[in-house]
């Protein structure tokens, strides 16, 4: 019984780390996008 506690435990982290992961990837892919349209509105305003 305590094994299935202790695994259960162990499995529960595991299952939460990919959301903080993709939680970040979420906000980079914003920041980078952000980037990539504030370089076009520069390139648009130079022309």
């Amino acid at each position: 019984m305590e094994q299935k506690a202790k695994e259960e435990q162990d499995k529960k982290p595991k299952k939460q780390e990919p959301k903080k992961f993709r939680r970040l990837t979420v906000e980079e892919a914003i920041q980078l996008s952000m980037r990539q349209f504030a370089k076009e509105i520069e390139y648009l305003k130079d022309k």
